[in-house]
């Protein structure tokens, strides 16, 4: 089990904070399935000293990386470049993830074909269809399995490089501003006709520019930020249930404690009571 007591501990190749159900290495790529080792706020800030994907299998996923919407039924691939420190963090024990090393050797081959150099999280039916056929293949020893393997980790990767880059180049001018009135005003109901108007842009140019850019709509990203802000009240203030439902602009603490619940897999007063 890795040390977690480290201040911003850096993982070598193939190395992830989880015990390992299945591993294969080759071809310049480390596969694993995983069970989180450490969740929630056991989990320090670290980094990696590779690239590397992650895809959740089972349970609740938090996430820092563009594009990444906090309790989203739709589990996307988290893409980190080598040494960017964060605290992606399974909420509980019951998570499950395949985590993708990439070699620096590999990965020098291939830093000119899009690939971005911030984290990134991608939902396509693409990029999941091949992730599916990894975790089968992972499971197979033949000889044909290493090319294979090889073979859909080099696609992956390719459609991130060209979903990101595509993103980049349509990066609308207004998204920065976007996201910064949605972040000020989480304690409360904005509309997208709200925030259009705001932007000085139509409401469809809006939703448009915001799901291409951000990979979820305004409002799904609203609501993992109201989560996420909520969960750092409840760490560090001595705010009741209710005023910390109110500060995240919930006027009803029973759909705060739902909504909390759904993301976090505990309700409000249990996560405190964790701490």
């Amino acid at each position: 089990m890795l040390d977690v007591t480290t201040a911003r501990p850096e993982l070598a190749y193939g190395t992830f904070f989880g015990q390992e159900k299945r591993k294969v290495s080759l071809g310049g790529f480390c596969l694993s399935i995983l069970q989180p080792e450490a969740w929630g706020d056991e989990l320090p800030e670290h980094s990696h000293s590779e690239a590397h994907l992650i895809f959740p299998l089972r349970g609740r996923y938090v996430s820092t990386a563009v594009g990444y919407a906090n309790g989203d039924s739709v589990r996307p691939v988290i893409y980190n470049p080598p040494a960017v420190v964060h605290r992606d963090r399974f909420a509980s024990s019951q998570g499950l993830f395949l985590g993708i090393s990439i070699a620096r050797d590999r990965f020098s081959q291939m830093h000119l074909c899009g690939l971005p150099d911030y984290p990134v999280a991608l939902r396509s039916p693409r990029i999941s269809q091949r992730l599916a056929a990894l975790r089968s293949e992972i499971q197979i020893e033949d000889p044909s399995s290493a090319m294979i393997i090889e073979g859909l980790c080099l696609e992956i990767l390719g459609y991130i490089g060209r979903a990101t880059t595509t993103r980049n180049v349509a990066r609308p001018s207004w998204i920065n501003t976007a996201i910064q009135v949605l972040l000020d005003n989480l304690d409360r109901r904005l509309t997208a006709e709200e925030l259009a108007a705001v932007l000085a842009i139509s409401e469809s140019e809006l939703l448009r520019g915001f799901m291409r850019t951000m990979g979820c709509s305004p409002g799904v990203f609203v609501r993992s930020q109201r989560m996420e802000r909520a969960r750092q009240l409840l760490l560090s203030s001595t705010f009741s249930l209710a005023e910390v439902a109110l500060a995240v602009g919930f006027s009803d603490q029973s759909a705060f404690t739902k909504a909390f619940t759904r993301m976090h897999g505990c309700s409000p007063g249990a996560f405190r009571g964790y701490q």
